[in-house]
């Protein structure tokens, strides 16, 4: 009786330690379902930010380039290489300086 017993709560205990294992498979896919997802739409978002910043650089640049070669050709030829160089917004609105002080003597406020 008491083997009995004991056989009854050992299969019990299995059947209960086998269904939290399931439990945590699933719930453990999910979860990774879910990063997987979250970092997919992360990466996304990102590359288009970037898409965007590297549309505006790539605009502002040839924008700036194409005036400069129409009003002042010489520092066109000057600047070229300095301005394609260039990789961020920062390093252009610094350069764009140095194009407004040799055209004009003066620096931006």
């Amino acid at each position: 009786n008491v083997d009995r017993l004991r056989e009854i709560f050992e299969r019990i205990d299995r059947e209960v330690f086998m269904n939290l294992a399931e439990k945590f498979r699933e719930e453990g896919k999910r979860e990774g379902l879910r990063l997987a997802e979250k970092f997919r739409e992360e990466g996304k978002r990102q590359g288009l930010l970037e898409g965007k910043r590297e549309g505006l650089l790539e605009g502002k640049r040839e924008g700036l380039l194409g005036l400069l070669r129409w009003i002042a050709p010489e520092l066109a030829r000057q600047f070229e290489p300095r301005l394609k160089a260039c990789q961020t917004l920062e390093q252009l609105e610094g350069i764009e300086g140095e194009i407004r002080t040799a055209l004009t003597g003066t620096k931006r406020r």
